[in-house]
């Protein structure tokens, strides 16, 4: 279905850009090996839930993202508002960690905008505010924040593998 291969870009997406964020040479070593979104559910009329679980390769430091929130925005206008709860990822192992998100569409767009922006949904027209704490090793912490980020860019990072789903 295409709302999970959307839903799917966007969580890989922004977890790219809090991992950058820190400026840490070691978080560039850091690779996603696979992912798969688990479940899509409904919040009303207004929202979703989504699980993904992410395969992350982390040869550093352990890692916290907290407060983790931000705004899609589709061809310019403000499209969805997400959460996702906290993520820690070990130092120096290859782990699968559950990601949980929160997404609320904007209050004036409609059904048939949501369902209008999926049939001729295309990445290049995607961009992300984001705002994010970045905890490394408990000690070293860093709020960051970033605008008008292109979302098709951000998933270069990430190279797929045979485990990883289709999207």
């Amino acid at each position: 279905m295409r709302y999970k291969r959307i839903i799917t870009l966007i969580v890989l997406a922004v977890l790219a850009l809090s991992l950058e964020a820190c400026g840490v040479k070691r978080l560039k070593d850091l690779k996603v090996t696979e992912w798969s979104l688990e479940s899509v559910s409904l919040r009303g009329l207004r929202g979703l839930y989504a699980d993904m679980a992410l395969g992350i390769e982390n040869p550093g430091v352990k890692i916290t993202l907290d407060d983790i929130s931000g705004t899609i925005f589709y061809k310019g206008e403000e499209f969805l508002r997400y959460q996702m709860e906290p993520i820690t990822l070990k130092a120096r192992c290859t782990e699968v960690y559950s990601c949980h998100c929160t997404m609320d569409f904007e209050s004036s767009k409609t059904i048939l905008d949501i369902l209008a922006a999926i049939n001729g949904f295309s990445l290049e027209y995607v961009t992300t505010d984001l705002d994010a704490k970045v905890k490394m090793n408990g000690i070293f912490s860093r709020k960051v924040s970033f605008k008008n980020v292109p979302v098709h860019v951000l998933l270069n990072r990430f190279k797929k593998s045979d485990k990883n789903e289709k999207v």
